[in-house]
């Protein structure tokens, strides 16, 4: 970003569009639907949700959620990745939005939509994605490049793997993190731009392993697809998301005990960035504390000193 650009984002407010991939739990949408007013929204519900689930899902929704086409978006497979792109790609189309969120509907803000956009307004032209270049070391002896070395199928909750190398795409900064980011505007429609140039990307990541982790974390980090993101993003992941528990393989469902959890999240030293987001909420399992979260989205947020 230029310093006329700069100069001139300064004197306009961020506004979000958010991207949800949702699978089930029609309440637990609606209820995450209704406390993103007046965003507007990208809506995608996975094609294998069964018929009368869907159609609880995408009951009465407001005009400012629009549906996107469904794919189905099986665990570790490409699917994920169509459904996040097809939500930029209608975001940079139909809004005026500048950022773009990428929630699942089990997500949940922390924030007020005012508190949201408050919070953004300093970073227009910046992208908040905890991307880091392959190989990284949590991710296996091979810091996740195996993910992309080897054909890959997922079948019901297992990997299988072509034990038969192949050549890795040139010219790209591979690059992997988690599937939750906030991207400017720029940088979701580089995105869609760099795939509609590069189909061949898209071919190869259909058999990769995970790709939900890799692709768009590898586009944002090639300058040539993505020009500007290095020197524009902060390398956070703006969700609270409870990792605290040693060997587990995906986050709990958060209840009433993570409240003060959630409490430190919004809690953050003067000039740092507050968590946005959280997750994972269950409809019943966490109705308490969302009731909770509710009333802690309408107080202002607590800064400490520097």
């Amino acid at each position: 970003m230029d310093p006329a650009d700069e100069s001139a984002s300064a004197t306009r407010n961020a506004e979000l569009a958010c991207v949800v991939l949702a699978h089930d739990q029609p309440d637990q949408l609606h209820r995450l639907l209704a406390a993103l007013d007046p965003l507007p929204v990208f809506l995608h519900v996975d094609a294998r949700t069964p018929d009368p689930v869907a159609a609880a899902m995408t009951r009465d929704l407001p005009e400012r959620v629009r549906l996107l086409p469904r794919v189905a978006t099986a665990w570790a497979t490409f699917g994920a990745v169509q459904a996040e792109l097809a939500g930029y790609r209608a975001a940079v189309a139909e809004t005026s939005a500048t950022h773009v969120a990428l929630l699942s509907g089990s997500d949940y803000p922390l924030l007020s939509t005012a508190d949201l956009r408050a919070v953004l307004t300093p970073l227009i032209g910046r992208s908040i994605t905890y991307v880091a270049p392959l190989p990284i070391p949590q991710w296996g002896m091979s810091g996740g490049l195996g993910r992309l070395r080897y054909y890959h199928w997922a079948w019901r909750r297992h990997v299988i793997r072509l034990p038969i190398p192949r050549r890795l795409p040139r010219g790209l900064s591979l690059a992997g993190g988690p599937t939750q980011k906030v991207l400017a505007r720029e940088h979701a429609d580089a995105v869609v731009r760099a795939v509609d140039r590069r189909p061949e990307l898209v071919r190869f990541w259909r058999r990769a392993w995970a790709p939900d982790e890799t692709f768009v974390a590898t586009l944002l980090s090639t300058p040539s697809l993505v020009p500007g993101y290095a020197d524009h993003h902060l390398h956070e992941l703006a969700w609270l998301i409870d990792w605290r528990q040693a060997n587990i393989k995906g986050p709990p469902w958060l209840t009433m005990e993570h409240l003060p959890f959630l409490q430190e999240g919004r809690t953050v030293p003067a000039g740092s960035l507050p968590k946005l987001f959280a997750r994972k909420f269950h409809s019943t399992l966490s109705a308490e504390l969302l009731d909770a979260v509710d009333a802690l989205r309408q107080e202002p947020l607590r800064t400490t000193p520097a």
